[in-house]
């Protein structure tokens, strides 16, 4: 059996994906069309190729400026969750940890709830006995604390109600993290006194470098996301406390942060023991797909498959929902 074969078949577990920029494009397409009858002056749908350039914050403008356009109302959000549930399940995903950003429609609620419930109306259809399904609800770094707030109190009142949320994600334009303020980081360490695990997206810049290790002390963050542009005490904190770190070889790569593959940090924390959950980011914009996420860690891998299979093992400890057996419910975290 040939590496390909071979990642395609493995059941897989994916941590670090975002709904929006993980819709396949025919359904994109189809939910651009659907839109256009509702906003005559909505733009064309985009290419999100042509949207990688996180330096230049073209990455953001095609969610601010086209995807959230797109998906304007439950039904859309609805449509899109499950076409990407599907899109995992097919790839033989069977744990999935999904990302979102709540958002208020413009025609609907002045509170995040609809959001939150169009979601929920996907994964309930889920067939849990394939794939299990948790939640992670993510707030922007330029958020102001009130709206912060809003969502960890909407995420802490999910998971008690038995809802399938279990942590909260810090993401958006890694410049902003810079102005982080302390109301800010209180709101996120009360989502960990509510119990809710934490994730952040770090050190995606260089610019980070002089910030992370504050970072890591004011959040305490459960897991990293991507963490490419590290320092020397800061890689030794890594190491040290074991800090598991989500990683996107095609996402680090497309965007620039990496000149190629053979110089990802993916090798430096397998030989250091860290632990890795290997995660594909955005498989709509960067035109990947789990499996091959796998098969390229593979490659780094020396193409030992036994390594993989314990990385493996490690990523579903890992997850911020326990990653439980195929089969149980999505309640609780």
């Amino acid at each position: 059996m040939n590496s390909k074969t071979f990642c395609q078949k493995l059941p897989k577990v994916e941590c670090h994906a975002h709904l929006s920029g993980s819709i396949p494009l025919e359904v994109l397409k189809e939910l651009h069309k659907d839109a256009k009858e509702r906003q005559p002056n909505l733009g064309p749908c985009p290419s999100p190729s042509e949207y990688t350039d996180l330096r230049r914050v073209l990455f953001f403008a095609l969610f601010g400026d086209h995807i959230y356009h797109i998906l304007d109302t439950p039904k859309a959000i609805t449509r899109a969750t499950s076409a990407v549930l599907k899109s995992f399940r097919d790839e033989g995903c069977i744990y999935l940890e999904l990302r979102t950003t709540p958002r208020k429609f413009p025609r609907g609620s002045d509170t995040f709830e609809e959001y939150l419930d169009a979601v929920f109306d996907a994964i309930d259809r889920n067939d849990q006995s394939s794939m299990m399904v948790q939640l992670i609800l993510t707030v922007n770094w330029d958020f102001e604390p009130d709206k912060v707030r809003e969502i960890v109190e909407l995420a802490t009142t999910a998971r008690n109600a038995g809802r399938c949320v279990v942590g909260i994600d810090i993401a958006g334009d890694p410049r902003k993290s810079i102005l982080r303020t302390e109301s800010f980081t209180r709101e996120l360490i009360q989502a960990k006194l509510n119990g809710l695990k934490l994730t952040i997206h770090f050190a995606e810049i260089v610019e980070q470098k002089p910030f992370l290790e504050k970072q890591l002390a004011d959040l305490t963050p459960d897991r990293l996301g991507h963490a490419v542009f590290l320092t020397p005490e800061v890689q030794a904190d890594i190491v040290r406390l074991k800090r598991p770190i989500e990683i996107c070889l095609t996402s680090n790569l497309k965007v620039g942060s990496i000149a190629s593959l053979e110089e990802h940090h993916f090798r430096w924390a397998v030989e250091n023991q860290v632990p890795v959950l290997i995660s594909t980011d955005d498989t709509l914009v960067f035109g990947t797909t789990l499996s091959e996420e796998y098969e390229w860690a593979l490659g780094l891998l020396n193409h030992d498959r036994q390594k993989l299979l314990g990385l493996m093992v490690g990523c579903r400890s890992r997850s911020v929902g326990g990653c439980r057996a195929k089969g149980k419910s999505s309640n609780g975290a």
